[in-house]
């Protein structure tokens, strides 16, 4: 994976996040102030157009990064991350879909919809930060051994092990 396709993930993710998480609050903690009013916050609106615009760029990014992570990871054989990252594919698939269903169903498939979709958003994202962790642990992990080979070696450097299964386009 690039950098770029790796920064479009996390951003995009970190934003469908952020606008999800404000507009679930604002529409479904909140009480209006004014009884006569529709919204419980004035920034409701802002918050699910935000989070409908900004929901393309994460489609885009896992996209992107089908063919060269996904696919690859797959094909290795390697088993690092594998459970969180298999499980982060059918999340993906429930969440999109339930998000544009949401648009246009009925007000009783609606609520059905609503807590999918929430529950399958806050799994993506938790999910994503283990599927994250469990990368980093691999990078420490493969760095700390590749140093100890190198300190233990009599004469040769030795180069550390590469945790890629292609070359980054």
């Amino acid at each position: 994976m690039t950098r770029l396709e790796i920064w479009l993930l996390h951003i995009s993710t970190l934003l469908l996040t952020a606008t999800g998480a404000a507009y679930a609050v604002m529409r479904y903690l909140m009480k209006p102030t004014d009884p006569f009013s529709v919204l419980n916050h004035p920034w409701e609106p802002y918050m699910i157009k935000a989070h409908i615009l900004f929901a393309p760029l994460l489609v885009f990014a896992v996209g992107a990064i089908i063919h060269v992570h996904v696919l690859a990871k797959l094909q290795n054989g390697k088993r690092v991350a594998r459970s969180n990252g298999l499980l982060l594919l059918p999340l993906f698939g429930v969440m999109v879909l339930s998000g544009y269903l949401l648009q246009a169903v009925t007000e009783e498939l609606r609520t059905v919809l609503v807590v999918v979709h929430l529950a399958s958003g806050v799994s993506w994202f938790a999910t994503l930060v283990a599927h994250q962790v469990a990368a980093v642990r691999l990078r420490a992990s493969v760095t700390k051994r590749a140093r100890v080979v190198n300190e233990s070696s009599s004469g040769g450097a030795v180069e550390p092990l590469n945790t890629t299964s292609a070359p980054s386009a």
